[in-house]
């Protein structure tokens, strides 16, 4: 569509419109958007065409397709026409003596998202639905009368065309509505087609090895898992020889039992990632592969895909062979449970623990000086992420903050071998790329922490200015807000089809392999890498088409994955602050652009408070009085009543 936007400003014949846009190009002429020319199709000169963003308060903001060098075209919020953010929007310039060039939209030629979340509110004795993303009152399709014999604040899923009720979720009041919401939000769905259940059933469940005879029988190594404690879906398996100084990275074989096109192939591929709630998980595959065939189950055989990966003396691979395995998982391990053993601690050490030992404690050792080596030309960010905990029903009883151990530096460092392994045989088809931080962000870096007493001068050698604002950030002990801010300067990673090196990890080269249960990119590069092993062409040029966007759509998916967990994370923060109106909790000023931002940082860490004052400072640890929580948006509002005591 957008192309054929673009053609019309400078012309299209008949032939040229596909049949698809034939309604559309009627509707432009009876608004008089376009006319027709000795045959010829035009834009009319008063018209733009182009997507539309929408702020909280209603007004638009349209970025037209064809001159991208001109100014947003400013919509007031009584002529945005009911469009939405993200619309592709045919909008009328109106003319202004003086200040931002304005528009009003005539015409939406396509919407971002075919429906929205509303709650119900009673507003001038009527019932009307309220958008949950924008706030802006929408008309719902359905009579006064059925309107009000719903619960105050039903939140209603809404066609965006006509109004209509698609779907009912619950009420606002109920918690375990919150899971609904953020999943619709981003038009996500919890279960699988009955069809791709049937599908993913016929793979059984149990692995026969003397099926697979043209596989590596690696069942007698003494393979472990390492994950979190509330793990179900197991990617990853290792096992260290320590005699030839061989790690083996196995990676669960999704590929052996998703066919191209099939069910199962369809719908991973449109949800591209699991989402991780704090009470569930949402697959990317059925729970019968995820959860089981392809998990790597302690005890069981299971089919893997397997890097052997050989250090010489300076921690350096020299050899990376690939290969169709089938392994046997001796032990399942949860992090804290390493992290014992690496401390010492064997007091709860089973008898096959000891035999797994003999190899897991050598390969730490070997992963501390691959890891030290590796920091040499990268950088190590000091981070932590929340954990939220919820009862039974939904609400949320404590949170905890878990920090980067032992354990994970182990198997993240095992996983990046292997990563760095696969992307070595890749010429073309899904890289993790990473670029450099641009320089406006970096200035806006170097300003935010002058703040805080750090400066440093601007140098192009990025990586050396990040490591002295670091080394800086370490002598005042803000060390881990700093990295955070670094980060957030930095530029999101994509998967793309082109290598152009990773920046943040300090790599020439960089995939995603070690992970194709909960991510589609993995899975596309696991075809790839047995195509190549395969030797066969006529596979990968089927793999190789329409890669780039495979690529994008996986990079959009992921945001999208993120943003869902994030979301319900916001509604839970919101309901326990919406008990504590009129409160005093700590909290810490993350943010001061704009709107100032501040974390939680009390018996409840990590929520994110929209502070209601101008004159906050980075980094400091304030008091704040809870002025407001909207559980429709998931927002928190404070206002800083004194510094916190330290």
């Amino acid at each position: 569509m957008i192309e054929l936007l673009l053609a019309l400003g400078r012309g299209v014949t008949n032939e040229e419109i596909p049949s698809e846009f034939f309604s559309l190009i009627n509707d432009l002429l009876k608004l008089k958007a376009i006319k027709l020319k000795k045959d010829i199709y035009v834009l009319d000169s008063r018209y733009r065409a182009g997507s539309i963003d929408v702020a909280w308060g209603g007004t638009g903001f349209v970025k037209t397709y064809a001159n991208k060098q001109m100014k947003d075209l400013l919509v007031e919020a009584g002529d945005t026409n009911g469009a939405m953010k993200g619309d592709i929007v045919i909008v009328k310039r109106l003319h202004t003596k003086q200040g931002r060039p304005k528009a009003k939209v005539i015409y939406i030629a396509k919407r971002k998202h075919a429906s929205s979340l509303v709650y119900t509110k009673i507003q001038h004795k009527r019932v009307v639905g309220v958008n949950l993303k924008t706030t802006l009152v929408q008309n719902i399709t359905a009579t006064q009368k059925s309107l009000k014999q719903l619960p105050d604040a039903t939140v209603l899923k809404i066609d965006n065309e006509n109004g209509a009720i698609e779907e009912v979720l619950g009420v606002l009041s109920d918690p375990t509505v919150d899971e609904k919401i953020s999943m619709a939000l981003f038009e996500k769905v919890e279960f699988f087609s009955e069809k791709a259940e049937l599908e993913a059933a016929a793979h059984g469940n149990y692995v026969d090895k003397s099926f697979y005879p043209d596989r590596v029988d690696l069942t007698h190594l003494d393979f472990c898992t390492i994950d979190p404690v509330d793990a179900k879906d197991f990617d990853d398996a290792v096992y260290f020889d320590v005699e030839n100084s061989s790690l083996y990275v196995a990676i669960a074989d999704v590929s052996e039992y998703l066919f191209d096109m099939g069910h199962i192939d369809k719908e991973a591929k449109k949800r591209g990632f699991s989402i991780y709630f704090p009470h569930k998980s949402i697959p990317m595959l059925p729970r019968s592969l995820s959860e089981n065939i392809c998990s790597l189950k302690p005890d069981e055989d299971r089919l893997a895909f397997v890097f052997k990966i050989t250090l010489d003396n300076s921690y350096t691979p020299i050899k990376e062979e690939l290969m169709d395995a089938v392994i046997h998982s001796k032990r399942r391990y949860t992090y804290e449970e390493i992290d014992s053993f690496l401390e010492g601690d064997f007091s709860n050490q089973k008898e096959i623990d000891k035999t797994i030992l003999k190899s897991l404690l050598p390969l730490y050792e070997t992963m501390k000086k691959v890891r030290e080596k590796r920091l040499k030309d990268s950088f190590e960010f000091r981070s932590s992420d929340t954990r939220m905990i919820v009862d039974e029903n939904q609400n949320l009883i404590s949170t905890r903050v878990e920090k980067e151990t032992a354990s994970h530096s182990l198997i993240e460092d095992c996983m990046l071998l292997a990563n760095k392994a696969a992307a070595k045989r890749l010429e073309y088809g899904i890289f993790r790329n990473h670029g450099e931080p641009t320089l406006a962000k970096i200035e806006k870096l170097l300003e935010d922490l002058a703040y805080v007493g750090i400066h440093e001068r601007f140098t192009p050698q990025i990586p050396l200015l990040i490591k002295h604002l670091q080394k800086k950030a370490e002598e005042i002990d803000i060390r881990e807000e700093v990295d955070k801010l670094i980060i957030r300067s930095q530029q999101k990673a994509v998967y793309e089809p082109i290598n152009k090196g990773h920046f943040g990890l300090g790599f020439d080269k960089y995939t995603h392999f070690t992970s194709p249960i909960r991510r589609y990119s993995d899975l596309t590069l696991h075809r790839l890498l047995k195509a190549d092993l395969k030797h066969d062409k006529k596979r990968k040029e089927f793999l190789l088409q329409n890669i780039d966007s495979l690529c994008e759509n996986i990079s959009n998916l992921e945001r999208e994955s993120d943003k869902v967990a994030w979301d319900y994370m916001d509604r839970k923060f919101a309901r326990w602050a919406s008990q504590r109106v009129g409160e005093d909790v700590r909290a810490i000023v993350t943010e001061i652009t704009k709107n100032p931002i501040a974390k939680l940082d009390d018996e409840i860490v990590g929520a994110r408070i929209f502070l209601l004052d101008d004159d906050a400072e980075l980094f400091e640890k304030v008091m704040v009085k809870i002025v407001e929580a909207d559980i429709a948006t998931g927002r928190i509002y404070a206002k800083i009543t004194g510094k916190a005591n330290v």
